[in-house]
């Protein structure tokens, strides 16, 4: 056992793997080798649990932690937010991090017992513990997806927050959190409760920065941080665009499971029920879409029940500021996304055929007929303005009343701040690595927003902003000048006086044409 610690893990992983493992017993199951075959399980089994105890002194090597990951969880990045330990979430089968390889600052907390207890107890650990930010007013997450140069990707992104009265002061605080250099959300908090926030987003650099303002209401927390790959063909995403969700319900689905998340959906959408009057519910114990031709990949205990209307005579009607008791921003688009299977079979030469308006507008050039068991979604081509109202109706052709499984809104936020000049930031950054430059506001962006702009830089605000000033004067720093000084091709002043520095001013930077004052 004491070897199991000493062997690189990554390889025990890769020679012994469990589902072989399983085949082994049935083939010795009558053989003198069982015997054999068990002590092996066993051994193997001991050996996991001594690294995953929790509290241990000791953490899985980190090649072990990438092939838990890459087999349970290909592509994720899921954060529990303050957690002492990495760790395999045995409800999702979702292997979770913590923050030390995403954020340099903040502080550590547990939440209250009594708050634990009268949460959800499908979230897990998340809710357990969380991070909090008292010093400086930005502070930001780093998220590395994997990435390949010139592919195009799009990512669910997920933060979750539970105060949970972690300070003892019974107050919860509000502050905003952004997308990089974009405003996501205000995040009002309750004291004894939790609430997440959700959007889709196709980034165009190969990191995505998720960070948390201070607006003088409290200090900044969250509880975990989840990134997702989602197929490139579903969902529309437009080029400096985001959508931010409002909603995704499983409006046929039985109360007793109030969501459905990771394994059922691959792409971990967390998917809500939600009962809506007048709406009747149907259900089948059939699985739905077993050719797996629905690139939207909706999880087949969502499509195995769905609502209908009364009769054919009647609409499926949603209203949703009626809902919810909320007024939209007339300004703001959104996107609905339909989601339909045929889960009952209708007698020979039946059929159900369907229409949907939104906002009074039709989105199908023509009727549908719902196929038995072949899922399909639909949306709007162009976002909707200012609300969210749609009605299925049966056609007058149809022999069946209007059927619904599940839908989604989201909201379209366009417009987007650029960020700084990707070689600028990857030179300032290499700087602050250079000299070990530990501000409590050199994170994030060094541009952008204007007002969170890094101490000690001046930036020209274009297209793409980029940096035209350094100043780490008195700043205690030794060693040459960095070279990656010379990256910042728009430079115009450099000031490192009052250092410690030594050698030669290096002679890349006369190839910096803009560079006046040194």
């Amino acid at each position: 056992l004491l070897k199991c610690r000493e062997h690189e893990l990554a390889s025990i992983y890769a020679i012994i793997d469990l589902r072989k493992v399983c085949q082994v017993i049935v083939l010795y199951m009558h053989t003198d080798s069982m015997r054999s075959a068990l002590v092996w399980i066993f051994t193997l089994n001991v050996c996991l649990q001594i690294l995953f105890i929790p509290g241990g002194d000791s953490k899985p090597h980190p090649r072990f932690r990438e092939k838990i990951t890459e087999e349970y969880n290909p592509g994720f990045i899921s954060i529990d937010c303050g957690a002492s330990n990495d760790y395999l979430d045995e409800e999702t089968s979702t292997f979770y991090k913590t923050d030390t390889d995403f954020i340099e600052t903040g502080e550590n907390f547990l939440t209250s017992s009594q708050f634990i207890q009268t949460n959800d107890p499908d979230l897990g650990r998340q809710l357990h513990t969380l991070r909090s930010f008292p010093e400086g007013n930005r502070n930001c997450y780093t998220l590395k997806p994997e990435y390949k140069q010139g592919e195009q990707k799009s990512y669910l992104i997920r933060a979750m927050f539970g105060y949970g009265n972690y300070d003892g002061k019974n107050h919860a605080p509000t502050f905003d959190l952004y997308l990089g250099v974009n405003y996501w959300i205000n995040v009002n908090t309750a004291t004894n409760s939790y609430i997440w926030t959700e959007i889709i987003h196709a980034p165009t650099t190969d990191t995505i920065q998720v960070c948390l303002v201070n607006i003088d209401t409290g200090t900044p927390f969250i509880s975990s941080l989840e990134l997702r790959p989602l197929s490139t063909s579903i969902y529309q995403i437009m080029s400096q665009s985001y959508l931010h969700l409002k909603g995704r319900f499983d409006v046929g689905g039985p109360v007793v499971n109030f969501y459905k998340r990771y394994k059922d959906d691959i792409y971990d959408r967390r998917w809500y029920w939600r009962d809506v009057k007048d709406w009747y519910k149907i259900n089948t114990t059939i699985d739905v879409n077993k050719s797996g031709n629905d690139i939207y990949k909706v999880p087949a205990e969502v499509l195995k029940t769905a609502v209908q209307s009364f009769n054919r005579s009647y609409d499926l009607y949603y209203d949703y500021e009626i809902e919810w008791n909320v007024l939209l921003d007339k300004y703001s688009r959104y996107y609905v996304y339909f989601h339909f299977a045929e889960i009952q079979q209708l007698a020979p030469g039946l059929r159900r055929i369907i229409n949907i308006t939104l906002n009074d507008e039709n989105i199908l050039s023509e009727p549908i007929t719902l196929e038995y068991m072949k899922p399909v979604t639909i949306s709007n081509k162009n976002a909707t303005q200012g609300f969210v109202r749609f009605s299925i109706r049966a056609t007058a052709e149809s022999d069946a009343p209007p059927i619904l499984n599940a839908f989604e809104v989201y909201k379209l936020v366009t417009d987007l701040n650029s960020p700084t000049d990707i070689k600028d930031v990857d030179a300032i950054v290499n700087i602050k690595r250079y000299y070990g430059i530990s501000r409590i506001d050199w994170q994030g962006d060094p541009c952008v927003p204007e007002i969170f702009r890094w101490s000690g830089l001046d930036c020209s605000y274009g297209i793409n902003p980029r940096i035209i000033s350094l100043n780490l004067s008195s700043s205690k720093l030794g060693g040459q000048i960095a070279a990656s000084v010379s990256d910042l091709s728009e430079l115009q002043s450099l000031d490192v006086s009052d250092n410690s520095l030594n050698g030669f001013v290096p002679e890349s930077l006369s190839q910096l044409e803009y560079l006046r004052i040194l």
